[in-house]
């Protein structure tokens, strides 16, 4: 089982930007690009295994959420159907 979030950007991501600045970030948390479609955004799937649940991939998930928000993306809890709006909240959402 994962937690599954996916984070939309606002214009055309930047794919190799966005490479570089998460790939030192990401060890626990796995990370996929899904390019647009003509007329829809570019966006980030976000996987969190949950058998791998612990305070280091929480640590490594608020600095890849922290980089994405940044670059204005928003991010959507899938199992929920919603944004994200808080860090506490998502936090909630995956360890109760």
């Amino acid at each position: 089982m994962a937690f599954n979030l996916i984070a939309e950007a606002k214009i055309q991501a930047e794919w190799q930007e966005l490479h570089s600045e998460l790939a030192s970030a990401r060890r626990l948390v796995e990370l996929f690009p899904v390019p647009a479609e003509t007329g829809q955004s570019d966006a980030i799937g976000i996987s969190v295994p949950l058998r791998a649940a612990s305070e280091d991939v929480w640590a490594e998930l608020v600095v890849i959420l922290g980089v994405l928000n940044r670059r204005g993306m928003r991010v959507y809890d899938l199992q929920a159907g919603r944004e994200v709006l808080s860090f506490e909240e998502l936090r909630r959402s995956l360890w109760g």
